[in-house]
């Protein structure tokens, strides 16, 4: 029997759901696993190949394994927008590590692993040198908020710190806004990255 070739607009518009409707479960996954790394590759792929890898016209098409599909593609995509956000905080993060001071000559260092958002947070101020462990979270409401939870330096519990970005009126660079634990806040230029 020959194969068809051409081109299929089916194939290229419902690339994964038109796979599983075939019952090629393992290509329609991985179409749909590709589709978020590569947008267009998998609708192309399906255009390109579906006449030639599925039985068209010899078979009944499967609707419930093409909704089947449709359910999986929720659930990825909810773990994909999940999984975004976690990227935004780490992309934040790597925003704000770097060496920071501010107009009274105090300097943070602020080191967060991006993926794991702990680190450090060094405060030189007063000829004193304080590193204090730190974990990082994005606070839920702003996107562009970072809670930090410091140890105490005498080890006696937590401290919470809110660092926010303040872009210029260009929207190009930004300098850190810092409240601390009483409330109190200060903004600190950008200094250098981390070494």
């Amino acid at each position: 029997m020959e194969k068809k070739k051409g081109w299929s607009w089916l194939g290229f518009l419902f690339a994964p759901y038109y796979y599983a409707g075939f019952g090629q479960w393992k290509k329609a996954i991985i179409l749909m696993v590709l589709s978020f790394l590569v947008p267009l590759g998998p609708n192309i792929y399906g255009g390109l190949k579906a006449k030639e890898q599925l039985p068209l016209g010899q078979g009944a098409y499967h609707w419930g394994k093409c909704l089947g599909m449709l359910g999986i593609a929720v659930v990825m995509t909810t773990v994909f927008l999940v999984a975004k956000g976690q990227l935004s905080n780490s992309v934040l993060l790597d925003d704000v590590s770097g060496v920071w001071r501010n107009t009274n000559d105090e300097t943070l260092v602020i080191d967060i692993n991006p993926f794991t958002a702990e680190g450090t947070l060094k405060v030189q101020a007063n000829g004193q040198n304080v590193i204090l462990p730190v974990v990082a979270e994005g606070k839920e409401e702003q996107e562009d908020i970072l809670k930090l939870t410091l140890s105490r330096p005498d080890a006696t519990g937590t401290m919470t710190w809110y660092i926010a970005r303040k872009w210029d009126d260009s929207g190009d660079n930004f300098t850190l806004l810092v409240e601390y634990q009483d409330r109190s806040m200060d903004e600190f230029g950008f200094v250098s990255p981390l070494k």
